[in-house]
This record gives C-alpha cells, sequence and structure tokens, in this order.
C-alpha cells in the first residue's frame, strides 16, 4: 500500500491550501536555500535577500479577513488566496490587505488556482491594492506552476526524497483536478532488459500500488535517453489466474490482441525474476515510434520523470505522437 504525503480528503479549496503549504514546507525544511530559490522564482526575483526562520500557517484569522495561508518571516508576508474556480471575491482579496504591515519589506498577494487569472479580475486587484495604497506585490499562479517551478529547482539525481514528495503532489493535484495539462504531460519511465518487449507488445508495465497522474504520452527511458514514445490507450489492471488473464479494470474496449500482449508481457516478466501476474497496471499504446531525445545533464534519470510538451516544444503544434517522436530527434535535455 503507497503512502501519502499529502491527504486526499476534506474541503477541497483547505485541503488544496494546505497541501501546497505541506509541499513548501517540506522543501524549507529540506533546504532554505532551494527554498528561496522557488520563491524567488514564483515572485519573479522580486525580491533576493531573506532572515532564517519561517512561519508556515493556514487559514490565520484577524479582524477583516482570514486568508487561507500565509508565510510569514521577519519582513516578509506572503498571504496566499485559493480558489479552485475561475474567478476570485474581490472583496475578500480586499480584505486580506489588512494582513501586511508596514514594516515587511517584502509583501505578496499570492493567488492560486487551477487556471490563468482573466485579465478584468488581475486589473481589479492592482486598483485595490493601489486604492488601498499597499506596496504589496500581487502574483497569480497555478497548481502546475508551483510543480513546474519546484521541479526547476531540485535535483532529479540527487534529491530523491523531493522528487517522492512532488510527485505525490502533482499526483494529488491530478486527481483533485487542479491540473489542466494532462494533454500535454508526457512522463519518461526507467526500461532495460524490457525495454524490446515494451516496444513489441506495445504496453509498459508498474505495481498498482505506484501512483500516477493524468498523463498523454507513456517514454520508454533507457541509456540516458528517450528511446520511445507512445500515446496511452487505456490503463488496465489485469491478474492471470489457472493461465486465464482476468481484466480487472479498464476504461476502453480491450482487443483480443492486447489482451494476448498483456499475457505475454507477463510470461517474458520470468525470466527477468518479474512477477506481474497480479497487483500490477498495463499502459497500453497502440504503437510506440522510436525516438532519441538525449539527457546530457550530467547522472541517468533514476526514476519517472514528467514533461510537459509545451516547454519543450514551444509554439509546436503537435498532432500525433508519430510527429512528437520526429520533434523531439534532434533536441536535448
Amino acid at each position: 500500500m503507497k503512502v501519502h504525503y499529502f491527504q486526499r480528503y476534506s474541503s477541497k479549496e483547505n485541503v488544496a491550501t494546505n497541501n501546497t503549504l505541506l509541499l513548501l514546507s517540506r522543501l524549507y525544511s529540506y533546504s532554505p536555500g532551494l527554498f528561496h530559490s522557488f520563491l524567488g522564482g514564483l515572485a519573479e526575483n522580486s525580491f533576493t535577500k531573506f532572515d532564517t526562520e519561517i512561519s508556515f500557517e493556514q487559514q490565520v484569522s484577524s479582524d477583516k479577513s482570514v486568508p487561507d495561508g500565509q508565510i510569514l518571516q521577519r519582513g516578509f508576508n506572503v498571504v496566499i488566496e485559493a480558489k479552485i474556480v475561475k474567478k476570485f471575491d474581490i472583496n475578500q482579496i480586499k480584505n486580506h490587505l489588512s494582513k501586511f504591515k508596514e514594516t515587511e519589506e517584502f509583501q505578496i498577494m499570492l493567488t492560486l488556482s487551477p487556471f490563468e487569472l482573466e485579465l478584468k479580475q488581475n486589473e481589479e486587484i492592482k486598483q485595490i491594492i493601489k486604492d488601498e495604497n499597499k506596496k504589496v506585490k500581487h502574483i497569480h499562479t497555478t497548481f502546475k506552476e508551483i510543480i513546474e517551478k519546484f521541479s526547476d529547482v531540485i535535483d532529479g539525481n540527487r534529491d530523491f526524497e523531493m522528487n517522492d514528495i512532488l510527485e505525490d503532489y502533482r499526483e494529488y493535484c491530478s486527481k483533485s483536478k487542479l491540473l489542466s495539462n494532462a494533454e500535454n504531460l508526457m512522463r519518461a519511465v526507467l526500461t532495460g532488459a524490457t525495454f524490446e518487449d515494451n516496444l513489441d507488445l506495445n504496453l509498459y508495465y508498474d505495481p498498482k500500488s505506484r501512483g500516477y497522474s493524468d498523463h498523454k504520452y507513456i517514454a520508454l527511458y533507457k541509456e540516458k535517453a528517450i528511446k520511445a514514445i507512445g500515446e496511452i490507450y487505456d490503463i488496465v489492471e489485469a491478474e492471470l489466474i489457472d493461465n486465464k488473464l482476468k481484466i480487472i479494470t479498464h476504461k476502453k474496449e480491450i482487443s483480443d490482441k492486447q489482451v494476448e500482449n498483456i499475457k505475454e508481457a507477463m510470461i517474458r516478466a520470468e525470466k527477468y525474476n518479474y512477477d506481474i501476474t497480479a497487483d500490477h497496471k498495463f499502459f497500453l499504446v497502440k504503437e510506440f515510434h522510436k525516438t532519441l531525445y538525449e539527457k546530457k545533464t550530467s547522472g541517468p534519470l533514476r526514476g519517472k520523470k514528467f514533461f510537459d510538451i509545451t516547454n519543450i516544444l514551444p509554439n509546436s503544434n503537435v498532432k500525433s505522437v508519430s510527429q512528437l517522436a520526429e520533434m523531439l530527434l534532434n533536441i536535448t535535455w
């Protein structure tokens, strides 16, 4: 059974804020330097220096307002208002401005939601800050951007615990419908001896206890490069009982050929001393397309890694997995 870092059940906005604060506090506990780099990137480097002691608090009440969260430090204050819908309550944000003190050098009103902020709302927030004569900087971010900025500051080859924590936060956000980029996500998975089997059988398997967030593409990694990409057709849980395959969960119609391929994967896995006849998920693709998207940074990939193809290939209209494989041929990461 997988143990989650982040709770899954509660009032949605409250748990989203609490989980985000927990993510950031874990990063701060791990490395204040990395936390400062993360926050600096999120705030577009509006500040560069900090004291050392930071307080992470949720729903701190005052006479005028109860913001969803607050990150406090001497001379530094981030007030957080989170929504799972597009629109923010302007009067609520106005009341939150009372949480800032004149003595604070850095003041940030951070709005957080799954969506980009509408221009009208952005202008309204700027105006109320101006009307209140505050030196507060307003920053809007999304759960997707939190994940991206967090990923930017940690080392995928060294910060193993932080990677695990981030992946659990990503899974929580995905399951809670806080991310809107699943159609652009490619997940790189480690393969070695099984690589040719994965290609031949058009599938990849994982223990069902391992969590994952929604994504469109699965990429097979070996020898410091992504070497094949497939578009996920369905994710199937299956087990072999008395030499007969039992499909436990699926969303789409599974062909006889796909059933045969799952069973064949179970048989072939025996030679690698893997038992995948139960408690496994099978990620089915219609076809893997070969590519060579090489990792030029130091060290091999040590676990799964998500890529947003809109970041890898900005301004590219990817219409098919074969086109994606071709476009990745001559670039590196």
